[in-house]
Formats: structure tokens, C-alpha cells, sequence
């Protein structure tokens, strides 16, 4: 399910799950293509249908204990060292500081509570090795089945994902990826994930898949002000940093 997975399309909520930060020194940038197939209502505009359908890039970099997530609506960078996350909003060039807290953050993996009054959110995961490989991009990638249940006012709803992740890389890259992306799968999933195909049964985007596929993976070292706000940006509160701007 994806801080740095709904998708990109909920793409703050699978941001905050995925950007976390490690203690390996590593520099690993992953640039991907996020699509939704969302399934057309009866009666719903066809633009309307298609205007959410449509896809996003993304690029997640990875440098030491350093990490940013980057699509046109969202950067988030966080620095472990400085225990510190910055949401930016490239709309309005404004950016909100917030405490970065990994045990909070990976305690998103077995539950949440009291979000927007909905009380306790449960949050289960199977993780299946299928031990299958294929090559992508000149990568070994290994095949993982993961079914997350969600389960919200005793309604459950399940994501069964296909995951292709790369193993072929050092082990300081994967270990430093593998703590960058704390994600929902938790720990049996190794590897940097090249192709992720996501199906929801269930809950409020019943019948949506995620397809969320590398274009480009790199090695190389990634400058260091990569993680720096951009000059330009004025901090705010993170209430107030995709406020609709005042007319």
C-alpha cells in the first residue's frame, strides 16, 4: 500500500510512509511513472474520468542519511541527522518544517488511530516470496506478492500488490534504500522496487489500480543540494501550505 503507496494519487499520505531515512552512506535516484485506472462511475463525465486517470513522475533520492521524494504537487526531504521533514509545495513556493520521528512513522505499518475521527485503522500485511526473477533495465528484480488489509468502522478493504524489486545492487544501496523506504510492506520486501502493480478491493477506491514502474534507476552521486529548500521558498505551517491562495 506506498511514504514514500494509494498511489501517487494519494500521494502526500504515501510520501510521509515512504521517506525515512538510513545509516548506510549510499546515493541511489529512482525516477517512475505513476498511472490510476480508476473504474468510470455510472453517469460520471468522461473528462472528469480521465483527468483523475491520468499519470504523474516522480523521483525519490536517496544520499546517506538524506532522503526526497519529488512530484510536480509535492517535494518532501527529510534529514535524519537534523531529525527534521520539509513538505514544499512548488505551486506556491512555500514550505512547512515538521519533527521526523521514525518510530512513528514505521508504527504506520500495523495501525493508525483517530484519523479524521474514524478511531483506530487496522493494518495488516502478508508478504509472499514467489522466488521468481526477471531482468528489467539490466536489473535481477525478485517478484513479491503483498496483501495489505485496511480495515476502518469494521469495513476491510484489500490491496494485493505485485512488486518486481532489484537485488543486484550492493548491499550499502539496499540497506540504505531498504531504510529510506520504510514502507507498508514492512521488512520482508528487499530491494528497490522497479514495477509495482497495486489492485484495491474494498473501501473507497474499490476496483483502482496502481501501476507505478521505474523509467530510471542511478548510482551516481547525487549533490548535496538536492536536499536543501530551494531558494525562493518562504516557510509557512503545514495547515496553511496548500491553502488555496486568497483572491
Amino acid at each position: 500500500m506506498s511514504l514514500c503507496h494509494n498511489q501517487r494519487g494519494a500521494i502526500a499520505a504515501f510520501a510521509l510512509l515512504a521517506i525515512t531515512l538510513g545509516s548506510a552512506h549510499a546515493d541511489i535516484t529512482l525516477r517512475e511513472q505513476t498511472t490510476v485506472d480508476i473504474p468510470i462511475k455510472h453517469g460520471e463525465d468522461p473528462q472528469v474520468h480521465r483527468a483523475a486517470s491520468k499519470s504523474i513522475e516522480s523521483q525519490i533520492y536517496v544520499s546517506g542519511h538524506k532522503c526526497r521524494f519529488e512530484t510536480p504537487l509535492l517535494i518532501v526531504i527529510t534529514d535524519r541527522d537534523a531529525s527534521k521533514t520539509w513538505l514544499l509545495n512548488p505551486a506556491n513556493h512555500m514550505y512547512a518544517t515538521s519533527p521526523y520521528n521514525r518510530k512513528a512513522i514505521a508504527g504506520i505499518q500495523s495501525g493508525v488511530s483517530n484519523v479524521a475521527g474514524l478511531g483506530h485503522i487496522d493494518i495488516e500485511t502478508k508478504v509472499k516470496d514467489t522466488g521468481r526473477t526477471t531482468n528489467i533495465m539490466g536489473h535481477t528484480a525478485h517478484h513479491y506478492i503483498i496483501k495489505t488489509y485496511v480495515k476502518v468502522l469494521n469495513r476491510t478493504s484489500t490491496v494485493t500488490s505485485d512488486v518486481l524489486a532489484a537485488l543486484d545492487l550492493s548491499e550499502t544501496d539496499l540497506d540504505a534504500w531498504s531504510e529510506a523506504n520504510i514502507n507498508s510492506y514492512g521488512p520482508n520486501v528487499r530491494g528497490v522496487p522497479l514495477i509495482t502493480e497495486m489492485k484495491e478491493v474494498g473501501g473507497t477506491s474499490n476496483g483502482n489500480v496502481t501501476r507505478i514502474i521505474a523509467t530510471s534507476i542511478s548510482t551516481d552521486p547525487i549533490p548535496s543540494s538536492t536536499f536543501a529548500i530551494p531558494s525562493g521558498y518562504t516557510e509557512t505551517s503545514a495547515t496553511t501550505l496548500f491553502a488555496p491562495s486568497p483572491k
